[in-house]
């Protein structure tokens, strides 16, 4: 199986990387110049020293006479000391937004971009993989509102590509044998963990949703014998250990929130509600997120996504690029095409999730049977599952 990536010359390589750069930074900047939205928390931007000092506590003195917070722990790392740091230099707080924003964006795409080259795309084309999950429509619902929800989606390329490389490592024969051999076989998973670390904080759903994708991998390689059944579960358990140890921070803090604080999930809204619009032609273009499509008397919750949903031009470019690039997994001999199908495929069935809810497949009806519980309650926003689907 071939997952080297072919020869490039330097000037091809940095040409790409810059034009996602500016496609990135150059629409973000120029976007409403002087204006912010109310994107994740509101105190980012108006204090985002007091919001640090306050996001280690488990209880929060100064807001509704005491409470034990959210979630507040993920302002840590690494969006906190993104705006404290802009603040502290001085920069607008919409330039910071933008800028944050962009980097997410750009992270995006030059993780697809690396990914693609490793598993043996050429240059023209793994820019062209990087673009499309780059600008993806996918982004529209939680770029103003929630867009640390979209750090997961920025990191799946570079969580694939480490991914494999881990997996490669175990079929090199040392060179020494001993402990500099082992630490060497480490290296790919703790990077990896360290990406966990740095998404997965804000929320917990989002990132399971991303797992299928580098587990598919491992499965892929083993069923194409590029690795041993054993060397792929060995990589897969390096992998888990490292992320989860890294990612106690945070766990912690939900393990207190569920206990002392307050029944989040109870209050939220259903899980009817939240499938309604998953339906499969939606997620086929990277949409269905219930928040995309919601209206009240002002106008719409996501003003981008009016042409999605009236202008037949917008409509048939958001449908036909997923078809062309499927038409073209179906015909182009590649070695990691199975691979390709199984993200389409894990993708498809975990973002439309219990659509219809009351008609689910088999395989998501037993959420349905208890939509109360919490484990279809956590896992109610299935289109976070898209990324996966996406990278396919």
């Amino acid at each position: 199986m071939t997952t080297s990536a072919p020869t490039a010359s330097s000037a091809t390589r940095w040409l790409g990387l810059v034009i996602l750069a500016v496609v990135a930074y150059v629409p973000a900047l120029a976007s409403s110049p002087g204006r912010l939205p109310a994107d994740t928390k509101l105190y980012l931007y108006l204090d985002p020293g007091g919001l640090l000092s306050r996001a280690a506590s488990t209880f929060e003195a100064e807001q509704f006479a005491g409470w034990v917070p959210h979630q507040q722990i993920a302002y840590l790392w690494p969006s906190g000391p993104w705006y404290w740091l802009l603040d502290t230099v001085g920069l607008p707080d919409w330039v910071a937004h933008r800028l944050w924003i962009a980097t997410v964006m750009f992270v995006a795409g030059a993780g697809v971009r690396w990914v693609a080259r490793i598993l043996g795309l050429g240059p023209a084309a793994a820019f062209v993989a990087a673009l499309v999950y780059q600008l993806s429509p996918f982004i529209l619902a939680y770029v103003s509102r929630t867009s640390l929800l979209l750090l997961p989606w920025a990191a799946l390329g570079w969580i694939v590509g480490l991914t494999i490389r881990a997996g490669l490592a175990n079929t090199v024969a040392p060179v020494e044998p001993g402990w500099r051999s082992r630490l060497t076989r480490w290296r790919d998973p703790a990077a990896i963990a360290l990406v966990v670390a740095t998404i997965g904080a804000v929320n917990a759903t989002a990132v399971a949703l991303i797992i299928p994708a580098p587990l598919l991998w491992l499965v892929h390689a083993a069923w194409q014998r590029s690795l041993t059944w054993r060397q792929a579960t060995t990589t897969a358990v390096r992998i888990g250990v490292l992320s989860f140890v890294v990612s106690l921070w945070w766990i912690g803090m939900l393990v207190v929130q569920a206990r002392h604080g307050a029944p989040v999930l109870d209050f939220s809204e259903t899980l009817e509600d939240v499938s309604r619009n998953s339906t499969g032609s939606e997620v086929l273009r990277t949409l269905g997120y219930w928040l995309f499509y919601q209206r009240d008397p002002i106008g719409p919750t996501t003003s981008a996504s009016l042409p999605y949903l009236v202008s037949l031009r917008t409509m048939l470019v958001s449908f036909l690029i997923p078809v062309v690039a499927m038409t073209g997994l179906a015909l182009v001999s590649w070695s990691q095409r199975r691979y390709a199908a199984m993200l389409l495929g894990a993708g498809m069935v975990l973002a439309v999730g219990v659509h219809p809810i009351d008609d689910s497949s088999p395989l998501m009806s037993l959420l349905t049977n208890d939509d109360g519980s919490g484990l279809a309650l956590a896992l109610r926003s299935s289109t976070r599952a898209v990324p996966v689907l996406l990278l396919g």
